[in-house]
């Protein structure tokens, strides 16, 4: 998302009673009115209380020209992976965010650039460095977009492979492509 505003509350409804909108403005100009609140409230409440609040939303999405969506935690079980992961991957940054990691970069860019995937323990052993410093690395070139790595479906541990990307990266629409420095 680009922006969010949350909107103002149903007359007469407090505001977190039935739920919050949230207006969201996507980076490709997509634009969503999203009503969120808990499952067993929007979901499986069918009283004419909850239609009014869901009719109320889907006629503020048709004022701000957006999508209506409803959303509860239930939609979002299916990112838990991918957002413990991304948070494991933040820590992994924290740790070494004052140490200069060039030559780790360097070197661990270059294994990875003869094109078959590491996993992160082999690119450990095979430079003798610090686990957390190329942890910290390989962290930073995930989040980048530099290497691939499934985030999605399993924990990240030592164990996962990562090898360079095959997307250019793109960054304000302008295209960037790493490569190996000889």
């Amino acid at each position: 998302a680009r922006s969010y505003i949350v909107m103002n509350s149903r007359p007469g409804h407090e505001p977190d009673e039935y739920g919050r909108e949230l207006a969201v403005d996507y980076i490709d100009g997509t634009r969503k009115l999203i009503l969120c609140g808990r499952y067993a409230s929007l979901r499986e409440n069918r009283s004419n209380t909850i239609k009014n609040v869901i009719t109320y939303a889907e006629s503020n999405a048709d004022k701000i020209d957006a999508i209506f969506e409803l959303s509860t935690e239930r939609d979002l079980i299916p990112f838990m992976t991918r957002f413990s992961n991304l948070l494991t991957l933040c820590a992994a940054l924290t740790r070494c965010r004052y140490i200069s990691l060039e030559a780790e970069n360097s070197k661990i860019i270059d294994e990875l650039s003869y094109g078959s995937p590491k996993s992160i323990r082999y690119l450990i052993d095979k430079f003798g460095y610090d686990e957390a410093l190329v942890v910290g690395v390989i962290a930073r070139l995930i989040i980048q977009g530099v290497v691939d790595c499934d985030i999605d479906k399993k924990a990240i541990t030592i164990e996962h492979t990562i090898n360079l990307s095959k997307k250019p990266l793109v960054f304000n629409g302008s295209h960037q492509v790493v490569t190996k420095t000889l």
